[in-house]
């Protein structure tokens, strides 16, 4: 992580983040690590999801459904990237990609939930575009720990069989912990 840092790690912390107290804990993560990331001056892109018409159950979300805003504790600061997306990850339909370079973005941070839906496909998203993922892992979350893990070994794992070629790095993005974010920018300013 530290040689990430000094090469200009991110400037980028991305937020897919809503109001899911089922996923409480990747929420408390989420806001270590935005915390962290503002104090270190990255810039912070946060994306808020549609519904597609859909209904969210109030029984399993444990709060009035605010559609796709922003939860609290999370909300987007003056000068903060803020898009509305359609799709599932965060740079298929909106100009997310634009901002970034913009601001000279060269890596990203991700966290956010559903680690196996949205925050999936924002890293593939991303990776198709050249830009290297690093996805915080107890910065996000899933309904089930299964689905949390499997994505993790699908953004971190090399995805070959036997008889592939060595080498060939077929994974598509880094893993890590808030701890070891937040141990790397603590000097960052």
């Amino acid at each position: 992580m530290g040689s990430l840092v000094s090469q200009g790690f991110d400037r980028l912390f991305m937020f897919c983040l809503h109001d899911l107290t089922s996923v409480q804990s990747g929420m408390d993560g989420c806001e270590r690590l935005l915390a962290a990331c503002r104090n270190a001056g990255l810039t912070i892109a946060h994306s808020r999801s549609h519904r597609y018409g859909s209904v969210v159950r109030d029984d399993l979300v444990g709060t009035p459904d605010e559609g796709y805003e922003l939860h609290p504790r999370m909300r987007a600061r003056e000068g903060e990237i803020v898009v509305d997306k359609w799709t599932y990850g965060a740079f298929a339909s909106t100009y997310l990609e634009r901002e970034l370079r913009a601001r000279g973005v060269r890596r990203i941070l991700l966290c956010g939930v559903l680690t196996n839906v949205c925050v999936f496909a924002t890293a593939s998203q991303a990776v198709d575009r050249f830009i290297p993922v690093c996805l915080v892992e107890d910065a996000c979350a899933a309904f089930q720990t299964d689905w949390h893990q499997k994505a993790l070994t699908l953004i971190n794992e090399p995805q070959t069989q036997p008889g592939h070629k060595r080498g060939c790095g077929l994974y598509f993005g880094e893993v890590t912990q808030v701890e070891k974010v937040e141990a790397a920018l603590k000097d960052i300013k």
